[in-house]
């Protein structure tokens, strides 16, 4: 009795553990999301500060865009003015773009100072033009079946922390 008791007791705290996944899918796709978003500005950040030159980070919300990108979407870019010019993806050596049209997370909002876009100077930090620094923190704001996570890059340092 006592033996079957305990096998009763494990299989309740396996579903507890279980379910507890099953209902936080939304939060970990919206997390995952942020930290695949992050990955790609650091590695803007990044190739702004070894190549000594601006590195564009362009969203396209459906509402606003620069520089050509498609719907949904956003690139990294050396150029966006008229049509982007496109970092190539060391992985996929194709243009630097990354969409959520299709899937289960979206963007909810991009703030750089009132635009879709900035970039990382030489130095890393965040400008809304070349030449002109992000003058307070800019947001992105990740959604996945209700569960937000917000990405804050911060104006002068260009550290870019997830929330």
């Amino acid at each position: 009795m006592i033996e079957m008791l305990c096998v009763v007791v494990i299989m309740a705290i396996a579903a507890a553990i279980v379910y507890a996944g099953m209902t936080n899918q939304g939060y970990i796709q919206a997390k995952s999301a942020a930290r695949n978003i992050v990955s790609d500005l650091l590695l803007a950040q990044n190739i702004a500060i070894s190549t000594q030159a601006p590195v564009y980070v362009s969203f396209n919300t459906g509402s606003s865009a620069s520089g050509g990108i498609n719907g949904e979407s956003y690139g990294l870019c050396t150029s966006i003015s008229g049509s982007a010019v496109f970092l190539i993806n060391p992985l996929t050596q194709q243009a630097y773009t990354n969409s959520w049209a299709n899937q289960d997370w979206s963007i909810q909002s991009v703030s750089f100072g009132g635009q879709t876009f900035m970039d990382f100077n030489a130095l890393g930090v965040p400008e809304s033009t070349p030449g002109t620094n992000i003058s307070s923190s800019s947001t992105i704001v990740v959604n996945s079946n209700g569960y937000t996570c917000t990405i804050t890059i911060q104006a002068n340092t260009g550290d870019i922390t997830v929330q």
